[in-house]
């Protein structure tokens, strides 16, 4: 079996995206296409894959385009917002359908969009607190939410780059740099417990009653268990009864516990089986009743530690609060000595505890692999002596891998005396992604899409046309411009360089074919990229044959855009039997005798034409061909608005859906040329024509040779006076349309832009 993986799909995008920017990039455009109808514009048909429908044809309907700069292209993620209630998966390492699951959110905030990356979801409970990036910074290693959710700040995206690239589906990738420099290779983020064990019965909370006894620094005198038992005090104890009770702490962690006291005189109530502490100054709900309550004080009951000597021996002994806080050291020995509870730990703690040190011993969790550093402490649910959770205190570095054994003290003694160690719990850790969460964003969050943002703002400043429509957009690689004319710096003579020569400009990497040379001018054909001008030598093009090297001034077109109708200066000699000349969209034909490809099909069919309706769509279902009906004769049917191709076969009508069998297939018209009008000039003195094919003549007033195009609708005729050689800038078929989507009609307006965003997923 084979796998194509996820990261091969990142890669493939991520080498997409980097195309248009790096050193040795590749230049794309953004072009629009055909003005002339589909059967059916309200149901635009698929693409049809074919060599011909996807160049060929595209090139034909080309209308104009505009250079896709870098910063129109973006790597692009799923767009997930948070929404509370949902319960959200998280990062695992050992997750083969990660790339599928909501593990990470998009978190609106002050008018920008906050990209955060879930990695521990609560035990799978619903999130209830958006995280925000107010709350937490790049360098953050920990932030945990009020439900219990544990978050890493991945990047933000502005109002500006969500508004020009986002969709409702995809949100672009923009990399924070800080959060690439904090992002630390092989750390442990996560333990889940998948078997919680039992008779972990050695676990204690206390104080330090004197650090370092009789000079020992590894020696430590204990005083009082803090007991998991709570005496709360709270603004009022109306509505609560013995329940269990759950309360946000100031660790934001969520603390529980069950009521087994109410005193109303003093409002006070006491709490057992409690995880995690309570803390004053918040707030706590009945999980019966619902009832809230705002606690004004906590008190831990206390007891006494275990009077049996190394009840805690091999356990954990953290600094929870105070002196020395976050420091985690192993009991050796446990030592009851009279009324003494003393602690002989592992290694000494810098600084040391003092008497301000709230302790905690619990079951000792021992991580390897082939990482060092990382370190956890074990919860243990007081009601049945198993493992609750266990928390990391120290990240590590390099993992690879790591395997997890919780060690308890079960408080028994075997008959040699010595405590008897529980290991039944069982745990699994997760493991952050090479060189560390938020390191390659685009990686961790599945970028496999790229999205590219254009638009189309009016004229483009007269450089691309504002009128009629166009149905289909695509992009295209490296087409080279034609008829682009470079000046010289006066001191340089043109007819220096040698006559089809390729010349380079080594600054920009500019490249194109001298078709013409005269004073300091180079007219140029099959240019690729972007020529600098002014007078300087990084501006300098160098021929490759005559090595000659000379400074440009100025370009007289720019090939940021480009218009890729041919336009003609035209006299109308008839304007038509109705008056009212051409029409947008109409085909017209230069009369000659040869045999041209159209738009316009015939089909020979073996019934009367006279059984479909004049204007009807006719469908044939083994092609996917579709056209309009234009005209009727005998058995021969005149269509255009193709969509495919038409073969021998089948084809139905529409309106009427009476079958007839096509027997012959004719596209061609006994012409010189043939195109479609796409814009006529307000005087109607310049026409520019679409979906050209042959080439059309042009009038030579001296010699007396007229020459014309005919209206097939409209029967208007123009005399053809001249050509404007600054438009059909792109050299035919030049490049590769690597993309091209269908779609309604867009009518252009010189007071209106398209948006134009694609997202392309590999």
């Amino acid at each position: 079996m084979k796998l194509i993986t996820e990261n091969f799909k990142t890669h493939a995008a991520t080498q997409f995206h980097e195309s248009f920017s790096e050193a040795a990039n590749t230049i794309y455009y953004m072009a629009a296409h055909r003005s002339i109808p589909f059967s059916d514009d309200n149901n635009p048909p698929d693409p049809d894959n074919s060599l011909n429908e996807t160049h060929y044809k595209l090139y034909d309907e080309m209308l104009f385009g505009k250079h896709i700069t870098p910063a129109d292209v973006k790597l692009m993620i799923k767009n997930d917002p948070w929404v509370t209630g949902t319960v959200y998966d998280m990062y695992d390492d050992k997750d083969s359908t990660l790339s599928a699951k909501t593990f990470f959110i998009v978190s609106p905030e002050s008018g920008n969009y906050h990209i955060f990356k879930c990695l521990y979801n609560a035990g799978g409970e619903p999130s209830t607190d958006q995280p925000l990036f107010s709350e937490t910074d790049a360098a953050d290693t920990l932030y945990i939410t009020s439900d219990g959710y544990q978050w890493k700040y991945m990047f933000t995206v502005t109002n500006a780059e969500f508004g020009k690239f986002a969709t409702v589906n995809f949100i672009p990738v923009i990399p924070n740099a800080n959060v690439t420099a904090n992002s630390v290779s092989g750390t442990i983020e996560t333990i889940l417990v998948s078997t919680v064990g039992d008779s972990y019965n050695s676990y204690a909370e206390c104080v330090v009653k004197e650090s370092a006894v009789a000079g020992n620094t590894l020696l430590y005198s204990l005083l009082g268990e803090r007991n998991t038992d709570y005496l709360l005090t709270l603004d009022t104890t109306v509505g609560l009864v013995e329940e269990k009770i759950t309360s946000i702490n100031l660790d934001a962690k969520e603390a529980s516990g069950v009521i087994v006291a109410i005193f109303p005189a003093n409002n006070t109530i006491q709490v057992t089986n409690t995880l995690r502490a309570f803390d004053a100054t918040v707030s706590l709900t009945g999980a019966s009743s619902n009832t809230t309550a705002n606690i004004l004080s906590a008190d831990r009951l206390t007891t006494a530690l275990s009077a049996n000597t190394d009840f805690y021996k091999n356990n954990s002994m953290y600094i929870r609060y105070g002196t020395g806080a976050g420091q985690l050291r192993t009991i050796t020995e446990y030592i009851v000595t009279g009324g003494e509870r003393r602690v002989l730990v592992n290694a000494e703690f810098n600084p040391l505890p003092d008497t301000s040190s709230i302790i905690e011993i619990g079951p000792r969790v021992i991580l390897s692999g082939d990482g060092a550093g990382a370190n956890a402490v074990a919860t243990v649910d007081p009601s049945t002596n198993s493992i609750f959770e266990i928390e990391i205190i120290d990240r590590g570095i390099d993992y690879s891998f790591a395997d997890v054994t919780i060690v308890g003290n079960s408080g028994i003694l075997d008959d040699a005396s010595n405590p008897i160690l529980t290991t039944g719990a069982n745990a699994r850790v997760i493991i952050a992604p090479h060189n560390g969460h938020g390191s390659d964003v685009a990686k961790e969050l599945f970028a496999k899409r790229v999205g590219v943002a254009m638009e189309f703002a009016n004229t483009e400043v007269g450089l691309i046309p504002a009128v009629n429509d166009y149905r289909k957009f695509s992009i295209v690689r490296e087409p080279m411009f034609a008829n682009v004319e470079l000046t010289l710096e006066t001191s340089f003579t043109a007819t220096s360089f040698t006559a089809g020569e390729t010349i380079t400009q080594p600054d920009t990497g500019a490249t194109a074919l001298i078709s013409n040379r005269s004073g300091v001018t180079l007219r140029l054909t099959d240019i690729r990229g972007f020529f600098q001008t002014g007078n300087s030598s990084i501006n300098e093009v160098v021929g490759d044959t005559s090595g000659y090297l000379a400074a440009v001034t100025g370009i007289d077109k720019s090939v940021e855009t480009f218009d890729q109708r041919e336009t003609y200066q035209v006299n109308i000699l008839d304007s038509g039997p109705l008056g009212g000349g051409f029409n947008l969209d109409e085909l017209v034909i230069q009369p000659g005798i040869d045999a041209i490809s159209s738009d316009i099909v015939k089909l020979l069919t073996t019934e009367s034409a006279y059984i479909y309706n004049d204007g009807e769509t006719i469908t044939q279902v083994s092609s996917g061909a579709s056209g309009i009906i234009t005209d009727r004769f005998d058995n021969l049917l005149t269509l255009n608005n193709i969509v495919g191709t038409f073969i021998i076969g089948n084809i139905v009508g529409s309106a009427t859906s009476v079958s007839a069998t096509v027997i012959n297939i004719d596209n061609t018209i006994a012409a010189a040329a043939v195109g479609y009008v796409h814009e006529i000039s307000a005087n109607a003195d310049v026409i520019s024509l679409t979906n050209v094919r042959g080439f059309f003549g042009i009038s030579d007033d001296v010699s007396g040779s007229v020459k014309v195009f005919n209206g097939n609708d409209t029967q208007a005729v123009a005399k053809i006076t001249g050509r404007d050689y600054s438009k059909n800038a792109l050299v035919d078929n030049s490049g590769d349309i690597i993309y091209v989507e269908n779609m309604t009609p867009i009518s252009r307006s010189a007071t209106q832009t398209e948006k134009i965003k694609v997202i392309i997923e590999f």
